[in-house]
Parts: C-alpha cells; sequence; structure tokens
C-alpha cells in the first residue's frame, strides 16, 4: 500500500469530530445556519464519509492486516461512514437528524463493544488510548440522540457544549494518533536494518 488505511481513517474521524463539534457548538448558539451554511458542513461530511467508505472497502478486501484487526477497526469505519454520509445529506438537505441520531446510537453499542474487545485482547499497540477513542465515538453516538431530540434552548445550549467537548477530545486523540502511527510507519520505514 501506498499509504496508511488507518492513520487515514483516525485523520477522516478525527477531522469530522471536530467538524461536528463546531457545527453542534454553533448551532445551538444561532437558531439557524445559513442555507450556504448547511450546505458546506453537509458536503464536507459527505465527502469524508465517502472517502471513509472507500476506506472500508479497501481495507476489507486489500489490506494484509489480521482478521481481528479488519473485524475492530473495519466494522467502526463502515458504521462511521454510514453515519457521516447520512448526517451530511441530510445537514445538506436541511432535514431532521433525529433518524441519523438512531443510527448513532446503534453505532455506540458497537462502539463500546470495540472498546471492550480492544482491552480485553490487546488489539492495538496503545490499548487504553485505543480504547478511549471507541469509548468517545460511543458517547458521541449516545449523545446525538439526546441532541436531536432536546427543544429546549437553555437545555440544549449547555448539553452542545458538552457534547461538543467530547467530541473534540475524540477528534484531537484521533489526529494525534494519527500522527503518531504515520510518524512511526515512516521511522520504521527507513531505520538502518
Amino acid at each position: 500500500m501506498a499509504h496508511n488505511t488507518l492513520a487515514l481513517d483516525l485523520f477522516l474521524i478525527g477531522s469530522s469530530a471536530i467538524l461536528l463539534g463546531i457545527y453542534i457548538l454553533f448551532s445551538s448558539l444561532k437558531k439557524k445556519f445559513s442555507r450556504e451554511t448547511n450546505k458546506s458542513f453537509g458536503i464536507l461530511f459527505l465527502l469524508a464519509g465517502f472517502l471513509a467508505l472507500i476506506l472500508t472497502f479497501e481495507m476489507f478486501l486489500f489490506e494484509p492486516i489480521p482478521h481481528q484487526y479488519i473485524e475492530i477497526y473495519g466494522t467502526m469505519l463502515a458504521i462511521f461512514s454510514l453515519i457521516s454520509l447520512s448526517g451530511g445529506l441530510a445537514i445538506y438537505l436541511n432535514s431532521d437528524l433525529r433518524p441519523v441520531s438512531y443510527l448513532g446510537g446503534l453505532g455506540a453499542i458497537l462502539s463500546f463493544q470495540s472498546a471492550n474487545s480492544v482491552l480485553a485482547f490487546n488489539l492495538s499497540k496503545s490499548p487504553v488510548s485505543t480504547a478511549a477513542i471507541f469509548i468517545l465515538a460511543g458517547l458521541s453516538g449516545l449523545f446525538t440522540i439526546i441532541f436531536s431530540h432536546l427543544s429546549n434552548q437553555k437545555s440544549k445550549f449547555w448539553f452542545s457544549l458538552v457534547f461538543s467537548i467530547v467530541l473534540f477530545a475524540l477528534g484531537v486523540l484521533c489526529m494525534y494518533t494519527s500522527a503518531s502511527a504515520l510518524f512511526g510507519h515512516v521511522a520504521s520505514a527507513i531505520a538502518p536494518k
């Protein structure tokens, strides 16, 4: 492979989490985004979901890594791509996000189980931080359901603040792990043998 699929996946998930945190935080401050702003965010999430879907197919069909890693990381990447694609389309079309939130909530169940598997079977060089990524992603999935059903503006603001902090933590952890993986793979490739 000419690229590191998992590092690219983490970059997509991290950047999407940060963008979603920004979207949620600013949408709670304003009643509605302009149509152009909604379309722009929708396009970003659609692109992230589409790229993640391509990487999912690549991982399942061509990536030479053990099956247990494909099972954990590939499955979660597939769920992320579906949520990002459907969420991006809903935002672009300015439609109801509640159905997408249900998909996020269902994905949360698998995300928590993935964290458990990573810790139980040591499926990472850094199992604690990898499990933290899955736990934060799971919390984000559950939080989407709550956020999409809140109607009280004051409650929505405070919850969006907590939700955004979780998303920013997820994003930073994913981006840091992605950058560390890229650096580590380059370092091991050029190390004297």
